[in-house]
């Protein structure tokens, strides 16, 4: 009887996720967002929106040194069309164990990118043209914050939470970030990257999904992740070399700048809603990404047990950038 009401209290706690987690993408994804593209006022209205969230998830912030706001605001690059810098705010905050009081820096970085794009393909059986980024990257912020809800009483050291702005045009938000990190990152044990997540890579990959990257921990890090995914059942995580992500998403500037930690993109991919009207809350497969969150909330919990010695960097090869 007993574990029957354990295996009744896991859906329930599943479903809430799940519908928690629909109701972001919702919000997120929604045309009044109207692509959340940097720079914009609907991408001011997702940064408020972000801090609220974090703040009432008790995550302090961490977009500058003094650990008082949550945003951190960036310029470079420069858009000819418009004759100016472009701009963006990351939003920074970092999880500390619940209970716990600690000044140590944090083990672990998950991040997803919030902005999305303004002009994309409309396919002609959508209503309007509005891109609405659902699977990229709406799903993957609000994997990201609901993670965030369970990981405190889980976790063994501070875990950072990166929404990066500017990644659409061209992974500003986090290079500028690691040009002048807000906080230290030498006990950076891996940095969680997702990007484009609730996909259905094609038809009868349904049930798939690509981890990209897991090489760079060496073999502990492969193996952590192989019995990681190997509790989930009904989703299959295939393991990918970083070749296969790289220059597509912002762990990419951690490789450019030189910083030797290892990396883990969750991604499905570019699909075939990639930059199109049809990137819509309709097209996200909820079975996945509940999937998702679990795995990389398990992943984060056993990382923070890790020291940074434990995982051995290893530089990918990679002939494209």
């Amino acid at each position: 009887m007993q574990s029957l009401i354990l295996l009744a209290m896991t859906v329930c706690l599943s479903l809430s996720a799940i519908a928690g987690i629909k109701e972001d993408i919702t919000f997120l994804a929604s045309d009044k967002m109207n692509g959340r593209v940097s720079g914009s006022p609907e991408n001011k209205e997702v940064q408020t929106w972000l801090i609220e969230r974090l703040t009432a998830l008790k995550v302090r912030p961490a977009g500058d040194q003094s650990k008082k706001s949550f945003s951190y605001p960036f310029e470079n690059s420069y858009d000819f069309r418009a004759n100016q810098k472009i701009r963006g705010t990351n939003i920074i905050g970092i999880l500390y164990p619940q209970n716990t009081w600690t000044i140590d820096n944090p083990k672990v970085i998950m991040g997803a990118h919030f902005d999305h794009v303004s002009k994309c393909w409309k396919k002609f059986d959508d209503a309007d043209e509005i891109c609405n980024g659902a699977a990229d990257n709406a799903a993957a912020v609000a994997v990201v914050l609901a993670a965030a809800q369970t990981l405190a009483s889980d976790i063994q050291a501070p875990v950072a939470l990166a929404f990066w702005d500017g990644e659409e045009s061209g992974l500003l938000g986090s290079d500028a970030f690691l040009q002048s990190p807000s906080f230290n990152l030498n006990q950076v044990v891996a940095y969680i990257n997702l990007d484009i997540i609730g996909l259905n890579l094609a038809a009868g990959l349904e049930s798939h999904h690509m981890i990209i990257g897991s090489e760079t921990g060496g073999s502990k890090l492969e193996t952590l992740v192989q019995n990681v995914t190997a509790t989930e059942t009904k989703i299959k995580y295939n393991q990918l070399s970083y070749a296969f992500g790289h220059g597509r998403s912002d762990m990419t500037s951690f490789m450019r700048h030189n910083f030797e930690i290892p990396l883990l993109f969750f991604s499905d991919g570019d699909g075939p809603v990639y930059h199109s009207s049809s990137d819509d809350v309709t097209k996200i497969n909820f079975e996945k990404v509940d999937s998702i969150t679990r795995v990389i909330s398990k992943l984060t919990s056993q990382l923070t047990r890790l020291n940074n010695t434990e995982l051995k960097f290893q530089k990918p090869t990679v002939h494209i950038d």
